[in-house]
C-alpha cells in the first residue's frame, strides 16, 4: 500500500522538544482569568513575548456576580394565533428572501391587542427576521 500524505508517528518517536516543559508556559486564550493574567508582564513583555501592542484591548474582568438562573416555564404565544394573520390586513409586507425575512409597513405595534401580539409572534416565528 502506498504511504498516505499524513502518517502518524508512534509515541516513542515523538521528538523530545514536543514533550518538553517549555510548552507549560505557553499562553492559552481560554485559560485566562483575573487571577492568571499578569498585567505588568503583558504591558512590559515577558521573556520572548513582546509587550502588548494595544494595551487598551487587554482583557478586563470585573468583580461582578449574578444570582443563579431561575427555572421558568416558557409559553409560545404564536401557537394560539389565527394563521390567516388578520393583523396584517392593510399592511404592506415585502419578503426579503424566499425563505427568510420580511419588511412590514403600516402596522402600529403599540396598538396591537393580545390576539394581534400572538399573530405577530407567529409571523416572526415563520419569517425568522422581521423589520420595519
Amino acid at each position: 500500500m502506498a504511504p498516505g500524505i499524513l502518517e502518524q508517528q508512534p509515541a516513542s518517536e515523538i521528538p523530545n522538544f514536543v514533550k518538553s516543559e517549555k510548552l507549560a508556559n505557553h499562553k492559552e486564550a481560554f485559560a485566562q482569568s483575573a487571577a492568571t493574567t499578569d498585567y505588568e508582564g503583558e504591558l512590559k513583555g515577558i521573556g520572548k513575548h513582546a509587550p502588548a501592542q494595544y494595551p487598551h484591548y487587554l482583557p478586563v474582568w470585573e468583580d461582578t456576580t449574578y444570582p443563579p438562573l431561575e427555572v421558568f416555564e416558557h409559553y409560545e404565544h404564536g401557537k394560539d394565533a389565527d394563521p390567516s394573520l388578520p393583523f396584517l390586513k392593510g399592511a404592506e409586507v415585502d419578503d426579503l428572501c424566499a425563505n427568510i425575512g420580511a419588511e412590514v409597513k403600516g402596522v402600529q405595534l403599540s396598538k396591537l391587542d393580545k390576539a394581534g401580539q400572538d399573530q405577530l409572534a407567529l409571523f416572526v416565528a415563520q419569517k425568522k427576521v422581521v423589520g420595519k
